[in-house]
């Protein structure tokens, strides 16, 4: 558009400067405002193709750019979905949590209850022991002064009724030094007791007390 404005501005300028007799030179004047004008149509013929390019290079930019944003934004509410299921997903745990938070308190108050109760049942079941090694050991003393009992009134039987003579003496050989008399009912007699005399039927005879107990005998209850 600038090159033809020129090229105009020549040919006026050409006209007015030369007259009527200078034809050649205004011929040449002319070729050279043509030549101007095609010069200046050319490059801005360029520029507008340049220009467009460049509008379509940035067209294309922008819509690669308006694509992204699409993309984007798309992304964006997915991620807004996930954000929102996550959010409900939290709400629940939440109240799930406080439910099991209700039943561990629940729990931990009948952990008290029954262990207060096991302690209870504890003392109690010590106190049953007590009682019953107590009725344990009033039967032994009971049972034992029953055998006790019976044992002498067997001793006093049998020993009063004890007539062999001493030919009939049974056992180890007799030995004056070791008097004490073991009789087949487990008792010991030692010389001088009630029951040294009468006491026949020896089974062993022994020369001290302790020798008598260490074998398994007991001295008579009388």
């Amino acid at each position: 558009m600038i090159g033809l404005i020129v090229g105009l501005l020549l040919l006026l300028i050409v006209n007015l400067s030369f007259g009527k007799n200078s034809f050649g030179i205004k011929r040449s004047a002319l070729m050279i405002c043509l030549i101007s004008v095609f010069l200046g149509t050319g490059c801005s013929a360029d520029k507008t193709a340049i220009l467009n390019k460049q509008l379509d290079k940035q067209i294309s930019t922008n819509q690669k750019l308006l694509d992204k944003l699409n993309k984007a934004e798309t992304e964006n509410d997915t991620l807004s979905e996930k954000i929102n299921s996550l959010d409900d997903e939290e709400k629940e745990f939440q109240s799930q949590n406080e439910k099991l938070a209700a039943k561990v308190e629940s729990l931990e108050k009948e952990n008290k209850i029954l262990s207060g109760k096991n302690q209870t049942l504890t003392k109690e079941n010590d106190s049953l022991k007590i009682a019953k090694a107590k009725i344990e050991n009033e039967l032994n003393y009971m049972a034992k002064e029953s055998t006790d009992y019976q044992d002498e009134t067997t001793d006093s039987a049998l020993e009063d009724n004890e007539s062999v003579s001493d030919d009939e003496v049974i056992g180890t050989d007799f030995d004056d030094s070791c008097g004490i008399k073991g009789s087949e009912n487990g008792i010991y007699h030692v010389p001088g007791s009630t029951y040294y005399d009468r006491t026949t039927h020896v089974v062993q005879w022994f020369c001290s007390v302790e020798e008598a107990e260490e074998a398994g005998y007991r001295a008579p209850k009388r």
